[in-house]
């Protein structure tokens, strides 16, 4: 199995908001982006999953759906 790094950028938001955007990169060990990696984000207050795939050049975006 190969050790993935997901890095995460999340935007800043005010206080009173309660969702955003959030953008990563999934690369392999050997600094290689990975393209096509399931990408899952849990809300730990209510067990919300949100899911992407990464692209080909290895991001995901995953942004809020209302």
């Amino acid at each position: 199995m190969r050790n993935l790094l997901f890095l995460v950028a999340a935007s800043m938001a005010w206080a009173q908001t309660t969702n955003g955007t959030i953008v990563g990169s999934v690369w392999e060990s050997s600094g290689l982006a990975v393209s096509g990696a399931a990408v899952r984000l849990t809300q730990a207050g209510t067990g919300v999953v949100r899911g992407e795939v990464s692209s080909g050049w290895g991001t995901a975006r995953v942004e809020p759906r209302g």
